[in-house]
């Protein structure tokens, strides 16, 4: 007698097991008929979305715009906006037609890349701490993700001398997330350049993910890795307005690359999704083409907020350097002698202050000393959380 099929899954299914669903479902499980709780886990701008950028797209619904974009691209006149500001921002060139995807979000152009590039066993080395869903878009792809361990002695940056103890015969690209989430951390042009040359030197592609790319402080500077000399062939460059533009829901991004590159990805997009929303196509070719005070505003805010959190959690005995970029504080909590796990159930309960423990975003022993705070709240909460949060470690120092 056979076994019943419909009873066992795809193992590739089975192996995707987020966070979410994890460690931190379990802090979160500790708020469960709380109110008043501060959120400080989500990654997630507390802003609304511009007006200018809402305005756009109720034009575009009262004009029913609301049908497949085709070709499933996207619609020209935004790919001609995102070649634009690729070439103005982030210093190469591409070209509209072919070298240009809209995307539902940064995270399905990844997805769409690594479905795109990897064979079953091909490896693609991440930096540990990462952001879930990139190691877990490696696996649903049939690849193996290969980790290179943030170490708070580099400001989390990534190490180029550990990538390339990483490389092996079955690496396939390289990973970035500039800046990064979780630790905040923004690569230097020289850990850029050194990251390039292990790409050209082992025929490797590199896939970026640079979403929080308007979010930098300090005076700091964002650089595209596809700008430096011979990496745009190599290099699948993906963007989002998510973070910058606070348009999370919109889920709307783009993924720029060579045309052989893009070839294949937007056939891959075309089969999985169609198209990208409508109306959200039209509200990006707004928050690109319109005023960009807006995006200043915001990171003006959260640099402030950052300042505030950060000098506060430092006094608390909860360690953190001011990050370079991102909105995100990955703060050593290890003098209290409880796991990150333990410390953000214990926040969560009797604060009612919410962060995300470092075991959600590594696999390391390290990330069992840090705790991820946001900075998508207002200064005001912000200080409220830092209240609630000194009863606590005052009950345990």
């Amino acid at each position: 007698m056979t076994a019943d099929r419909i009873s066992s899954l795809a193992k590739r299914a089975e192996d995707i097991k987020s966070p979410k669903f994890g460690v931190i479902a379990e802090v979160r499980k500790c708020i469960e008929g709380l109110t008043d709780v501060i959120n400080l886990g989500y990654g997630e701008p507390d802003f609304p979305t511009p007006m200018h950028i809402r305005e756009a797209a109720k034009k575009a619904i009262d004009e029913g715009f609301t049908h497949y974009v085709l070709p499933p691209e996207g619609l020209p006149e935004l790919r001609s906006a995102i070649a634009g500001k690729v070439s103005r921002k982030n210093g190469f060139d591409v070209d509209p037609s072919t070298e240009v995807l809209v995307t539902a979000g940064v995270q399905e152009a990844i997805n769409h890349t690594m479905l795109s590039i990897l064979e079953p066993g091909d490896e693609v080395i991440i930096a540990d701490p990462y952001y879930y869903s990139h190691a877990l878009a490696v696996i649903f792809s049939g690849g193996i993700p290969i980790y290179t361990e943030l170490k708070e002695n580099r400001d989390f940056r990534a190490d180029p001398e550990d990538i390339e103890k990483k490389v092996t015969s079955k690496t396939k690209a390289i990973l970035l997330i500039d800046p990064n989430c979780p630790t905040g951390s923004l690569l230097t042009m020289e850990d850029l350049n050194a990251v390039a040359q292990i790409a050209t030197r082992h025929g490797l592609f590199v896939v970026t993910d640079e979403i929080y790319e308007d979010l930098v402080y300090d005076g700091a500077k964002h650089y595209s890795i596809a700008s430096f000399p011979g990496m745009k062939e190599r290099t699948i460059s993906t963007f989002g307005f998510s973070k910058s533009y606070a348009m999370t829901g919109w889920r709307v991004g783009y993924v720029v690359g060579s045309k052989d590159l893009m070839r294949v990805l937007k056939e891959v997009h075309a089969q999985l999704t169609i198209c990208t929303n409508s109306i959200s196509q039209k509200a990006a070719l707004t928050a690109l083409t319109g005023s960009q005070e807006c995006v200043e505003e915001m990171r003006r805010s959260y640099e402030s907020r950052r300042n505030l959190l950060a000098a506060g959690l430092n006094k608390l005995g909860i360690v953190c350097n001011p990050p370079k970029g991102s909105f995100y504080l990955y703060t050593d909590v290890s003098r209290f002698n409880l796991s990150s796990t333990e410390f953000a159930k214990l926040l969560a309960r009797d604060a009612k202050v919410l962060g995300y423990p470092g075991t959600a975003y590594s696999l390391s022993k390290s990330s069992d000393r840090y705790v991820r705070f946001s900075l998508t709240t207002s200064e005001e909460k912000l200080k409220e959380a830092l209240e609630r949060i000194s009863s606590v470690t005052a009950e345990l120092s």
